[in-house]
């Protein structure tokens, strides 16, 4: 759990607090390897992201972008953030060195801003809040490759998806909306 105004992160294994350390500045954005291995935080005020064991021990720090606010963890241990200010998705692997930047790609102009990954079919979707669409890219390795773009509710702060079904779903701050997205059905 981040914990914007300390600075620091909560560690909770079975519902309890095992540590808190200290974080990168505004500490927004958190996501868990899928094999519990490994927690990433990123600092929405210090534009770096930090990497911990899930015990709680720092592994490392690295650079994240122009003004990075989100993030999530996908197939083969690797974590995608929002790069919001430089209209950019990151990707980087973490090991016991620490956090790795091994690429970004570009979404389109638009402000990236929430972000999920669809493990069971390797997809990757962010919101874009300037144009109000939604984008998905195929996660192809350690790579991505731009998909598909859907309009959205206003202001799509939020995605989140159902890997049972794959489908999307975007929530709009503007309008305290939840739309659902069937990538999978013609015409949504």
């Amino acid at each position: 759990v981040g914990n914007e105004f300390s600075n620091t992160v909560s560690l909770v294994h079975g519902g309890r607090q095992v540590a808190v350390e200290p974080g990168p500045l505004q500490p927004g954005g958190v996501a868990a390897a899928a094999d519990g291995s490994s927690v990433v935080v990123v600092g929405v005020r210090g534009r770096r992201i930090e990497a911990y064991t899930a015990a709680g021990r720092a592994l490392g720090t690295a650079p994240a972008g122009a003004g990075s606010t989100h993030m999530a963890a996908g197939p083969g241990g690797l974590f995608y953030v929002a790069d919001t200010e430089g209209d950019d998705v990151l990707v980087y692997s973490v090991t016991g060195r620490g956090p790795r930047l091994l690429g970004q790609v570009a979404t389109k102009p638009g402000t990236p801003y929430g972000i999920a990954v669809d493990s069971r079919r390797t997809l990757l979707y962010v919101t874009l809040t300037a144009t109000n669409e939604l984008e998905s890219f195929r996660i192809s390795g350690r790579t991505l490759v731009p998909g598909k773009v859907w309009p959205t509710v206003r202001q799509p702060n939020s995605v989140a998806i159902d890997e049972a079904t794959g489908r999307v779903f975007v929530a709009s701050r503007t309008d305290n909306q939840l739309e659902l997205i069937d990538p999978g059905t013609p015409g949504s």
